[in-house]
């Protein structure tokens, strides 16, 4: 499977401050896709460990 199979992101980040960078992740990721993908994108207060900061799901899909 390739880009055009990505049906939905979703994301979860710790701090707003990191929107900018994720933002500008699935942008230049996606960049050539025939259809953007449903997304969600959540803050929340933090993960079970520490360092984590981001978390992203992808699920693709195919005939």
């Amino acid at each position: 499977m390739g880009i055009d199979n990505i049906c939905h992101i979703s994301a979860w980040l710790t701090d707003g401050a990191h929107l900018p960078a994720y933002m500008a992740a699935p942008d230049a990721f996606l960049g050539g896709s025939a259809v953007l993908p449903a997304s969600a994108l959540l803050l929340v207060a933090r993960f079970s460990r520490p360092k984590f900061k981001v978390e992203i799901e992808v699920w693709a899909a195919s005939d």
